[in-house]
């Protein structure tokens, strides 16, 4: 049945083949006609055909030749097959040529069918070799033709070869047909192979357009069975498609996209018709998408796309079938039309879309499985290629960015961009794998994979719809494809970040000649121009982006804010409103907290942490308002957590006015107010657009006070710690001041307390009820030197004092000192800066306050100054003095009674109760406040000149002014005088008490061992030697030496604390610390000490006497005195005062500081330590005699022993010491320690009872 295939002439064949395969040599003569001459004739005559009569013999094909009737042979010559051998290396052609072929013919006929060569290399011979073969005679070139027309065409011819798979190699069976005899079939669809020959027959195996192919160098013969043409080389047997696409210069491209199995299909299928478009074509698909072909991603969709420009039928679709309205079907199932004229054939996909036609650029590129047609464009059906968001993610590096998408099952996200935003489109913000890297996600702080924290943070990195440069404005809020349950299931948003290009950044995006723009998304850049993608776009970030958190963990990193973060934290609060959704936190800055004074003190008591709940709960709106919303309204009124409303006023400021804040849009400034605190609290919103979990944070430039939070003068006097100056109030009768009582509420409400001039005469024409109070109350340190039990008693003193201290403020004053209502662009208060609505008055208004002590004193006005500080530049405060005093009295000393410095101020506020009917009025007054001064304004009382008549002259005014100007330092030395001497009368009373003990300490100390079992062995033995008067031996000396000692001592010490002052000029209290009361005492001890040596000398020698079996040295004092001068001089006499100083230095400290800390622990609540309270005083001075021979025991010892001992025994304190320990141990250094404890008590007691009981005789008698 196979035979049934072959041709006609070459059935023929078939009862000759067993011929013989040597030529067939010519009996005729060289001029016989071609009619009896063969090709193989002609081929043996020639000797340029040698080489090819061997392959042809080699494969069998001689007598083929010999028998074929009509043919044409492009017979290659010596030449051309030896170059075609040397270049390409054929094998099988030089295995061909390289065996011995002598006497084959006479081989060939003694050998049966069976034993012909049957393995591969002898077909591939015969194939390569049927190549040159056509079953037909060309016909000569048309002369005519060609001399009409100056191009050559190029006309396809079918060759013998029919291409097949390669088979497996040589095998024993035989084969299906004499082995040498062309066999139709094959990977053509059954047709031989084409090769092109132009129409003058010079070339052959040419292009179609005539290029290429092999010269014809030998003319055109003519046997009797066919034509021969020598050419200059061999021709090339088409490879298979896959080498083919390799070769060619302008499939270079889509070489470059084909995986290997792809590859392997194009050299496997057969019968296929390739369309491919040329490396121009490919320029149509956005660069992203060519990125993405050529990753290692995009095998699936190359695939598709081959397939796509692929055709299989049964019949291979050469160039010469593509006819008008001819309509293939590629493997993907595309559907291809073809038209075709006299210069071109076009191709288009056959869809309902219109698209674009492709021109057959190089049709009919001949392979052994098909044909290959290079197009002009490519043929992708409408939306059949759409690779996805993810892998264009691939493409882009994001590989790790993806795999944390599949981790959370978020790859809807990615894998279809239709529904990720309902068809509008999705815009990406993708992290590349080393940015990732980068920022450690091994480092603990990024999420683990597959947690719901992941997933947040991947859904805040899509963006619904296509987000281009073009479309981004700064400060706008995008809303992404986190759905945050602290929003209530509602979209989370993205602040975006842009600003023009200003020098060389990575994150700047252009188009064309347009300016850059600077991109941030949450802050985080952009590392390159955002990459188009089908339904979105890409941006790819320099860091990950975290969503925002909780309210409170995103202030904490904000110190602008740290003060509002610390009152939440102090309250019960901060775990429950970091977790209530859809919350706009209004902050206050530190500088809000700070202007608000004492009401931040007042707020910050652990007593008043309610009111703290309501003024933060006040700051959260129950509802997420970004900026732009906040801005977009006037007079709109918002619900805080507390349960009042604050409410928004817009304001657009002029070219002239204020300078508003950059919140929003244009120059519009937002202005909150809340639903309590003073009429003419204010305070500026900054839309910050912080975003967090619940929703987002803005900036307040004031702290806002709710209607339920109640503020007296009360609270915050006791806010400022300012005890005395409330009990004078309360004294004064003034005390409904403090609670914020008005005139008719209280019948202790003097009358005075109308203007100078009248009941209704206090400059704005209102009663006394629509006043408000402002008290300057003095900080506690402020009365240190004042004697408080004596003000206390004197009644009209103290009232003046309080009244002094007390301004009424009008309601007027909160009308004219803030603005009311809408602020207008021609407002006169714009000036926002120089507002602080804070103050309890206007320190600047730069005019005298009326006081309460106005109506009884020209002096009773008070003026408020601004100082600069002259040490520190761009610094000062403000003062407050009293008015119209004459220029000794002016505020340039601040420390003078009449000045004292503004140290911090508060306001009240009123408090209103919410019932069903509404607001149940106020519960205190709206205005005024307290202001903390550092020093009480004394009542000025001028001399009787001024108070009853003119001044007889200005020399006796100025003579009295003069005289005022000493009063502070008369003062100061009044004091040193009255230290001095209550110290004097301090040491009689403790001499007294404790020199028996004194005496007992000195003998136990320098007896020799075993004198004495004990301190009550001295005393027995005392009484038994001298009787009691024994026991005040040498009492003259102390006696004669402490009233100078201790004299000098508490003088010391008082200009021991005037020298702290001195040397702490800017400090804040007046108050000393405990470190400075003890460095003012150890002061006191350097004065004291050139007194107590040479007394303590004279007393210790005394004190020893009758000591042992020795009788008295000294008959008193002066002996002593006496006998050491005659002794070693002044030296003598002085021996030891490095030892005294050693020992009432340190003692000295811890005196007079025990002492001070002590009394100051006992003093009863509501009285001043400077009060005398016997019980205090006497516990306090027993306390610090306690705490001063407690260390002070050591260094007396070795006082006592080098004072007692004879010349020479000692050469100072340290050989002293040394000989002491070295002699008796180390206890003795602590010899007399129980008398020295039982005498520090009760004589220490009696030491400062004496001195304050002196101290208080003296103040009245001077």
């Amino acid at each position: 049945m196979r035979l049934l295939l072959l041709p006609v002439s070459i059935l023929s064949l078939i009862p000759c083949i067993l011929a013989s395969q040597s030529p067939l040599t010519s009996n005729a003569n060289a001029n016989a006609h071609s009619q009896s001459t063969t090709l193989v004739d002609a081929l043996s005559a020639d000797p340029d055909y040698t080489s090819l009569i061997k392959l042809l013999q080699r494969a069998r094909l001689i007598p083929t030749l010999n028998r074929l009737n009509g043919s044409t042979l492009f017979a290659p010559t010596n030449d051309a097959i030896a170059r075609h051998i040397a270049a390409t290396s054929n094998s099988i052609w030089h295995a061909a040529l390289s065996r011995e072929h002598e006497h084959e013919h006479e081989l060939e006929s003694q050998m049966k069918p069976d034993d012909h060569d049957k393995d591969n290399v002898n077909e591939a011979l015969r194939q390569e070799l049927f190549y040159h073969l056509l079953n037909y005679t060309l016909p000569p070139p048309d002369a005519s033709a060609s001399s009409k027309s100056s191009e050559v065409e190029v006309r396809t011819e079918k060759t013998l070869h029919y291409p097949r798979a390669p088979t497996e190699g040589p095998s024993d069976e035989p084969p299906p047909g004499p082995p040498w005899m062309p066999i139709p079939g094959g990977t053509l669809g059954g047709e031989p192979q084409r090769i092109r020959v132009t129409s003058d027959q010079k070339l052959v195996g040419v292009n179609c357009n005539g290029k290429g192919g092999v010269e014809v160098v030998k003319g055109r013969l003519e046997t009797a069975n066919g034509v021969i043409f020598g050419i200059g080389d061999v021709l090339p047997v088409p490879p298979n498609l896959a080498q083919v696409v390799a070769e060619h210069s302008s499939l270079s491209y889509i070489r470059s996209l084909l995986p290997t199995r792809l590859v392997s299909m194009l050299s496997s299928n057969s019968e296929l018709t390739l369309f491919l478009p040329t490396n121009d074509a490919w320029n149509e698909l956005p660069a992203i998408e060519r990125i993405y072909l050529e990753s290692s991603y995009a095998e699936d969709d190359l695939e598709s796309l081959l397939e796509m420009h692929t055709v299989e039928t049964k019949k291979v679709q050469w160039s010469s079938r593509l006819s008008d309205n001819t309509t293939l079907t590629t493997l993907y199932g595309s559907s291809l039309e073809f038209t075709s004229s006299s210069s071109e054939i076009s191709v288009s996909l056959n869809t309902s879309y219109p698209s674009d036609k492709s021109t057959l650029l190089e049709p009919d590129i001949f392979a052994s499985n098909g044909v290959l047609h290079l197009i002009s464009s490519l043929l992708i059906p409408p939306g059949s290629i759409q690779p996805t968001p993810e892998k264009y993610l691939l493409t882009l590096n994001c590989t790790t960015f993806v795999s944390l998408i599949h981790s959370v099952n978020l790859t809807s996200l990615i894998n279809s961009t239709d529904s990720n935003a309902k068809g509008a489109g999705i815009t990406i913000l993708a992290p590349r794998d080393d940015v990732l890297e980068l920022y450690g996600r091994d480092d603990g702080e990024f999420p683990k994979e597959g947690s719901p924290a992941l997933k947040r943070l991947l859904q805040y990195h899509f963006l619904p719809g296509i987000w281009g440069p073009e479309k981004l404005k700064d400060g706008a809020l995008i809303e992404t494809m986190l759905e945050e349950d602290g929003l209530e299931g509602g979209k989370q948003v993205l602040r975006v970040d842009v600003s023009p290009e200003n020098g060389v950044d990575v994150q700047v995006v252009r188009k064309s000649d347009k300016p850059g723009k600077k991109i941030r998304f949450a802050g985080a850049g952009i590392l390159d121009e955002p990459i188009p993608i089908d339904g979105g776009l890409i941006y790819l970030m320099s860091r990950p982006i975290e969503p925002p958190t909780d309210a409170l963990k995103t202030i904490l990193p904000s110190l602008e804010y740290s003060t509002f973060l610390a009152s939440l934290y102090s309250t019960s609060l901060a775990d429950v409103v970091k977790r209530i959704p859809r919350t706009t936190f209004l902050v206050p800055t530190n500088e809000a907290w700070k202007n608000l004074g004492l009401v931040t003190r007042y707020l910050l008591e652990p007593s008043k942490k309610a009111d703290l709940k309501k003024v933060i709960l006040h700051h959260i709106l129950g509802s997420v308002e970004y900026g732009e919303s906040l801005v977009g309204g006037s007079g709109r009124t918002f619900q805080s957590l507390e349960g009042s409303d604050i409410y928004l006023e817009r304001h657009i400021a002029s070219a002239s006015g204020m300078e508003a804040s950059t919140t929003a849009k244009g120059n519009t400034t937002l202005l909150v107010r809340p639903s309590g605190g003073w009429p003419s609290l204010v305070s500026r919103l900054t839309t910050r657009d912080i975003l967090t979990s619940t929703g987002v944070i803005h900036e307040l430039s004031d702290v806002l006070i709710p209607r339920t939070v109640g503020i007296t003068r009360g609270g915050l006097v006791r806010a400022a710690k300012a005890e005395i100056m409330m009990g004078l109030v309360e004294r004064a009768g003034l005390g409904w001041v403090l609670d914020g009582k008005t005139k008719n509420d209280s019948s202790a409400l003097p009358g005075e307390l109308a203007g100078p001039n009248g009941d209704n005469e206090d400059g704005d024409g209102e009663d006394e009820k629509g006043l408000g109070w402002a008290i300057l109350c003095p900080t506690d340190d402020a009365f240190e030197n004042v004697n408080l039990p004596k003000l206390w008693e004197d009644e009209d003193r103290l009232k003046s004092l309080v009244r002094q201290h007390i301004i009424p403020v009008p309601a007027s004053w909160d009308e004219q000192y803030r603005p009311k209502g809408n602020i207008r662009s021609d407002d006169p208060m714009l000036d926002w800066e120089e507002l602080d609505h804070s103050r309890p008055l206007d320190f600047d208004a730069k005019a005298a306050y009326t006081t309460l002590q106005s109506k009884t004193s020209l002096y009773g006005d008070l003026v408020i100054e601004w100082k600069d500080d002259v040490n520190k530049k761009g610094t000062g405060s403000y003062f407050v003095r009293v008015a119209s005093l004459p220029s000794s009295k002016s505020p340039s000393r601040p420390s003078a009674p009449s000045t004292a410095r503004i140290i911090t101020w508060g306001r009240t506020s009123p408090m209103q109760s919410l019932t069903p009917g509404g607001i149940n009025g106020e519960t205190s007054d709206s205005r005024g406040g307290v202001i903390l001064i550092d020093n009480f304004l004394m009542p000025y009382i001028p001399p009787w000149q001024s108070r009853y008549g003119p001044p007889i002259a200005t020399g006796i005014v100025g003579a009295e002014a003069d005289k005022s100007t000493k009063v502070s330092a008369s003062s100061s030395t009044a004091s040193s005088i009255k230290s001095f001497i209550s110290g004097g009368f301090g040491g009689v009373c403790a001499v007294l008490v404790g020199h028996p003990f004194d005496l007992t300490k000195t003998r136990l100390q320098t007896a020799p061992p075993g004198a004495y079992t004990g301190a009550v062995d001295v005393v027995k033995k005392t009484l038994a030697r001298d009787g009691v008067s024994g026991l005040y031996r040498g009492i003259v000396p102390p006696i004669l030496g402490v009233t100078p000692i201790f004299a000098v001592s508490f003088w010391g010490y008082d200009l021991g604390k005037k020298l702290v002052y001195a040397y702490t000029p800017n400090r804040t209290s007046k108050q000393l610390s405990t470190a400075e009361v003890a460095a003012a005492g150890f002061f006191s001890a350097i004065p004291q000490t050139f007194v107590a040596a040479p007394v303590e000398r004279a007393k210790v020698l005394l004190q020893i006497q009758g000591q042992g079996q020795s009788g008295p040295k000294y008959n008193g004092v002066i002996d002593v005195v006496r006998g050491l001068y005659r002794e070693g001089g002044i030296r003598s006499i002085f021996r030891g005062t490095g030892a005294t100083l050693a020992r009432d230095g340190p003692g000295s400290a811890a005196y007079f500081a025990a002492y001070e800390v002590t009394k100051k622990y006992l003093t009863p609540a509501g009285s001043s330590p400077s009060e005398l309270n016997l019980g205090a005083v006497i516990i306090a001075g027993g306390m610090a005699g306690v705490a001063m021979w407690s260390i002070a025991i050591p260094p007396d010892v070795l006082k006592s022993r080098l004072q007692s001992a004879p010349t020479g025994t000692y050469s100072g304190f340290l050989d002293c010491a040394r000989k002491t320990i070295a002699t008796d141990g180390v206890k003795a250094l602590w010899k007399g320690f129980g008398p020295a404890m039982a005498r520090a008590f009760p004589a220490n007691a009696a030491t400062f009872l004496g001195v304050e009981a002196s101290r208080v005789l003296l103040d009245k008698l001077f």
